[in-house]
């Protein structure tokens, strides 16, 4: 009889042919249906199984649907954090960058400095939501990846605009 041990060690006995498992059990001496009716003693019944197979599916549901429950929730957030980010590139852009620009009141290199790329900025960001909404969120997260540098830019970029803005060396 091979032993439990042995039977882990070879995971190729778990593809053998009826034929071969057959053959096996009965080189054992013990048949399949010796073996059967040995296992089904010492198991528990039908009901007994039965209800452990609901009680088992229905924690598997309970976590389930806490975990759709929760991605749903962090999908919601996300979406919501993108809508609000462009509704606020929007304002800055009409607000300030427009009138500015068209206005001629900064020097083109003070301009540059305080809102860098943000036009661009507002472009992929519209341009993701688009993306999150056709598709999902990972999927628009990659086919935008590369634009993404734009974000590193500004960010690194921020102290200084916000130093050119409080000191104000735009003044003449």
């Amino acid at each position: 009889m091979d032993s439990p041990r042995r039977l882990m060690d070879s995971p190729r006995r778990l593809m053998d042919s009826p034929r071969r498992l057959s053959a096996r059990l009965s080189a054992s001496g013990k048949g399949l249906k010796g073996r059967l009716s040995s296992a089904s003693k010492s198991q528990p019944g039908k009901d007994t199984i039965k209800r452990d197979l609901e009680k088992f599916l229905q924690q598997k549901v309970i976590h389930s649907n806490k975990f759709y429950r929760k991605r749903e929730k962090i999908v919601t957030e996300i979406f919501s954090s993108e809508r609000r980010y462009q509704e606020q590139l929007k304002v800055v852009v009409d607000l300030f960058m427009t009138p500015l620009r068209a206005r001629g009141i900064l020097p083109d290199q003070v301009f540059r400095t305080i809102f860098g790329d943000l036009t661009a900025i507002q472009s992929v960001n519209k341009e993701l939501l688009a993306h999150m909404e056709e598709t999902s969120i990972g999927t628009a997260f990659l086919q935008l990846a590369p634009y993404m540098r734009l974000y590193c830019t500004y960010a690194n970029d921020f102290d200084r605009a916000m130093l050119t803005l409080q000191v104000g060396r735009y003044c003449t």
